[in-house]
């Protein structure tokens, strides 16, 4: 978690100094996702403390992690705001999500939008969530340039791969047959047995 966090403010780092001449509103955005980030790391930090120190007592206890689908919003604003148009789209019956997953689906997200300004020079992009009974699916599909979103030397893609595996889920990320690049996750709702 701490090292996908790093990775996210130093990719969000790296478009804010890349933009500051040219688009300084870009660049405020950029720094006031770091800023988010950094916030939404330190208490995601917390909270796996607290679970390794079960045995603290209840007012020791950290916040649950901040992030969720619930704050999906916030995340479209700040790529909008980095000049690039997000499309949604929700499929199925969305119902409240195990706390594990809910949190794993928004990491993914922002980490794919953040690749997204950083590296693909989009100008949309189109955001499926599919509910269904046993899983979640969420793709992320740019039409910017179809290349790695790692070629930086990153570790975004591999952050998000991790999350989705911690789940027993899967995620690919590659370029897209039809031109940008896609992230797909696909994290089940249950444990397998």
């Amino acid at each position: 978690v701490v090292g996908h966090a790093m990775a996210t403010i130093s990719v969000q780092a790296g478009v804010g100094l890349h933009v500051l001449a040219e688009r300084p509103g870009q660049a405020r955005a950029a720094l006031t996702a770091i800023k988010k980030i950094s916030d939404d790391g330190l208490t995601d930090v917390k909270t796996i403390l607290g679970i390794l120190r079960a045995d603290a007592p209840a007012d020791e206890q950290p916040l649950a992690p901040r992030g969720g689908l619930d704050r999906l919003a916030e995340l479209i604003g700040t790529a909008e705001a980095g000049g690039v148009r997000v499309e949604l789209d929700v499929a199925g019956d969305p119902r409240p999500l195990p706390a594990a997953v809910d949190l794993a689906a928004y990491r993914i997200i922002q980490e794919a939008l953040t690749n997204v300004l950083r590296h693909a020079k989009a100008q949309r992009i189109r955001l499926t969530l599919e509910h269904n009974p046993s899983r979640l699916l969420v793709r992320i599909r740019d039409d910017g340039a179809p290349t790695s979103a790692d070629t930086q030397g990153g570790h975004g893609i591999d952050g998000m791969g991790e999350r989705a595996r911690a789940l027993s889920g899967q995620l690919t990320a590659a370029p897209h047959p039809d031109g940008g690049f896609e992230v797909c996750a696909e994290l089940p709702l249950r444990a397998p047995r």
